[in-house]
């Protein structure tokens, strides 16, 4: 990886996890409030183009990390620093080898074969239709 590729991946972790940071320290304690930041969190790195290889080492809950700290920054350097910037945690999806608990790169969802959606859902019917997927389904194995 050379310098620009890490120093892209450094700020999109660091990004991904100051929202991460606010979203469980602004939402409310509820049941399933850290659930959903963690899947957001998870999204976002998705969406940059990064898979987590692996879960938040023993002994750490991210969750918690950020709700006993007061300032983002500091959250974010200590989750960097023991998780998601450790060697290993994060993959830059389709592009390095997988080991053998994990899927090869022909299983990977490779993002340039992917229809743009700008594209392919061009109106506000086929929208509401792809919203609405599940219950077409349903009324045509009803039938």
């Amino acid at each position: 990886m050379n310098t620009d590729e890490a120093g892209r991946k450094k700020c999109v972790v660091r990004a991904c996890a100051t929202v991460f940071y606010y979203w469980v320290t602004w939402a409310p304690l509820t049941r399933g409030s850290a659930a959903t930041g963690y899947a957001v969190m998870y999204g976002l790195l998705l969406a940059c183009g990064y898979t987590i290889q692996r879960g938040p080492p023993n002994g750490i809950q991210a969750d918690w990390e950020a709700i006993l700290r007061s300032k983002s920054n500091d959250f974010v350097k200590r989750i960097c620093n023991v998780w998601l910037l450790r060697p290993n945690v994060l993959v830059k999806e389709g592009l390095e080898k997988r080991t053998a608990n994990t899927a090869t790169t022909d299983e990977l969802l490779e993002l340039k074969k992917v229809p743009n959606v700008m594209n392919t859902i061009t109106t506000l019917r086929q929208m509401l239709e792809v919203l609405n997927v599940q219950e077409i389904e349903d009324e045509k194995r009803s039938k």
